[in-house]
């Protein structure tokens, strides 16, 4: 069931844009939006490098690397990321909206303590979180949004992937 919820909400999150999500006890953070950023638009911004045309998200699947303590303890997981595209087409505020992060591997488990456990869990939420809005701060500019045919900033939402090497 919770998985359910958490499926329907990454979906609507990164497909519809939505402007406002209810804090909840599950981990989503409330979505603000400063009243000069735009949701709707007539022209999404391309989401790809304006010289080379590759897409962020397979930019950001190079950029990111596994930190240490997701290494240590195999713990693998996607964060939605919520980042503004400026009217010149780079990232300004990337934000984690939510984690969704495997739990340690059971055999590692069984040898720690649920306190150790929990600890891990916490900072390698915290490395993927500086690490994923390291990199998207890294992408190269794109085409971006635009109103009425002038560019304008913009909400956007990408899922970023954690895997061990």
């Amino acid at each position: 069931m919770r998985i359910n919820t958490f499926m329907a909400i990454i979906a609507a999150v990164l497909t519809l844009g939505i402007q406002d999500i209810a804090a909840q006890d599950n981990g989503i953070r409330e979505i603000l939006v400063p009243k000069d950023v735009f949701t709707k638009v007539d022209v999404k911004p391309s989401m790809a490098d304006k010289k080379t045309g590759v897409q962020w998200e397979d930019s950001v699947k190079h950029l990111v690397s596994c930190p240490p303590t997701a290494k240590r303890y195999q713990i693998q997981g996607r964060l939605v990321f919520q980042f503004i595209v400026e009217k010149n087409g780079t990232i300004s505020a990337p934000r984690c909206l939510m984690h969704l992060v495997n739990d340690i591997p059971s055999a590692q488990a069984k040898t720690m303590t649920e306190q150790a456990q929990k600890e891990a869990m916490a900072q390698a939420k915290t490395e993927m979180t500086a690490e994923a809005g390291r990199a998207l701060m890294k992408l190269p500019p794109c085409k971006p949004a635009t109103v009425n045919g002038k560019p304008v900033r913009y909400l956007a939402n990408m899922l970023v992937q954690f895997n061990l090497p």
